[in-house]
């Protein structure tokens, strides 16, 4: 297979989240017209989350963890004593955390 040319690479696929955001905020200057079908369809991508995928990405990110991790976190430390079931929960709220702000961002703005 021929390597593309740069002409053929579409400009709109190469935009980083921040140029694409930048380029939809000039376009809804220059087209106002256009804001509510922007708004709409922003509205459908947000209730576009399916649970299952959510629930998927946060199971690999449990098995992901070590046990190494939570001993690390437990035990005697300079600053005291954790307890093993204290230092896990704590792995586990941070592990989730990331889920949680990137799909709750999603439930926000879908209504």
């Amino acid at each position: 297979m021929a390597p593309r040319s740069k002409r053929s690479i579409d400009v709109l696929s190469a935009l980083s989240a921040s140029e694409g955001r930048d380029l939809l905020h000039a376009l809804l200057q220059a087209h106002p017209e256009l804001t509510e079908e922007a708004r709409s369809l922003a509205r459908r991508g947000h209730q576009a989350v399916d649970r299952r995928e959510v629930a998927a990405r946060v199971v690999e990110a449990f098995d992901a963890l070590t046990v190494e991790e939570f001993w690390s976190r437990s035990g005697r430390h300079a600053h005291g004593y954790v307890e093993p079931a204290d230092a896990a929960w704590e792995l586990l709220e941070e592990t989730i955390e990331g889920h949680d702000h990137r799909f709750g961002h999603h439930r926000d703005y879908a209504g």
